[in-house]
């Protein structure tokens, strides 16, 4: 009994990691994207300035998830 709690336990903590990843990692993608189409320097940089602040956060995600991974296996 207890082991199928701790093997439920552990996907749902990767599924909510992979999801937290995904959508939040949604908006790095998307600007990284408009920054291709748009023109001049001071546009660029402040596409880039708006996006400085969670592009290192969402790669806390993917350590959670090789780190649930690795136990898990």
């Amino acid at each position: 009994m207890e082991l199928q709690f701790l093997q439920i336990l552990a996907y749902l903590l990767l599924g909510a990691a992979v999801t937290f990843y995904v959508v939040l990692d949604g908006f790095d993608l998307g600007v990284g994207s408009l920054h291709l189409l748009v023109r001049g320097d001071k546009n660029r940089r402040m596409f880039l300035n708006s996006i400085g602040p969670f592009w290192d956060g969402n790669e806390v995600w993917l350590v959670i998830i090789v780190g649930v991974m690795l136990v898990d296996f």
